[in-house]
């Protein structure tokens, strides 16, 4: 007498091709019915300035003082003693009034 009959399972087999077709048909549908938006844009014509003034080199001066942990000065990363810094700080503020130190 037999109670335990072994049976033969095969595994189950999942086609890729297929899926792949689907997917392919998927991707192409949303491709071709997306509607894409373009960004409108307004042509702007501005007004030209009678009184605008155009700014020069020397107008917006900036001058850079800097000093190292050892004591030295620098100005716009020049090396400058103490003596040299204060003449060309005067030199700048004749030259220029609105300099920025």
């Amino acid at each position: 007498m037999r109670f335990y009959v072994r049976k033969r399972h095969s595994t189950p087999a999942v086609i890729i091709v297929a899926l792949i077709d689907v997917l392919i048909v998927l991707v192409i549908f949303l491709l071709v019915t997306t509607t894409f938006k373009q960004q409108s844009a307004l042509r702007l014509q501005l007004p030209a300035s009678a009184q605008a003034k155009k700014m020069g080199a020397n107008e917006n001066r900036t001058v850079v003082v800097s000093v190292n942990a050892k004591g030295m000065y620098f100005m716009d990363d020049l090396p400058v003693t103490s003596e040299q810094m204060q003449m060309k700080l005067k030199m700048a503020a004749l030259q220029n009034p609105n300099v920025v130190v």
